[in-house]
């Protein structure tokens, strides 16, 4: 294989000879340089301490300057709980509730209602008709004419 005619640096910080690489994605000059550890000395972004980083894209100290670095970057809405009435502050935008004890009283609330509703119609149905269908309603159904066809 014919060696490219370009010269490149070598990506070891300490290293930095110039190198023909052998393939288009080489980045060292040797295997020694890849598997070196390199230390990089940085600042981090977010409370300015120094401290010494494992490549050369990390950009925080620890996890905890990386989450408040997200949490910045995150947008807030202010909304009001329909449950209780507390105004709130959340970052996602599909949050209805201030928290899970307000989303589930709600929601035990509406169910309540719902199954007070089902009773009631099913206590109007049941006093009107006294579960006996009349031939009208019987028609209506459907049920009597195909017994009807059925039968004749």
């Amino acid at each position: 294989m014919s060696r490219s005619k370009k010269t490149r640096i070598c990506a070891n910080p300490e290293c930095r000879k110039e190198f023909h690489p052998s393939h288009k994605n080489q980045l060292y000059c040797s295997i020694q340089c890849s598997h070196a550890k390199v230390n990089y000395i940085k600042k981090c972004v977010i409370c300015g301490k120094e401290f010494t980083a494992r490549s050369k894209l990390q950009k925080f100290c620890s996890k905890k300057c990386k989450i408040q670095n997200m949490l910045n970057k995150r947008e807030k809405y202010t909304k009001t709980c329909p449950h209780c009435g507390k105004v709130f502050e959340c970052y996602a935008p599909a949050q209805i509730y201030c928290s899970n004890r307000c989303c589930t009283l709600d929601r035990r609330e509406k169910m309540k209602k719902r199954q007070k509703k089902r009773t009631l119609a099913y206590e109007n149905e049941s006093t009107t008709s006294n579960g006996i269908l009349s031939l009208e309603e019987l028609e209506s159904t459907g049920i009597y004419v195909l017994l009807n066809e059925f039968e004749g």
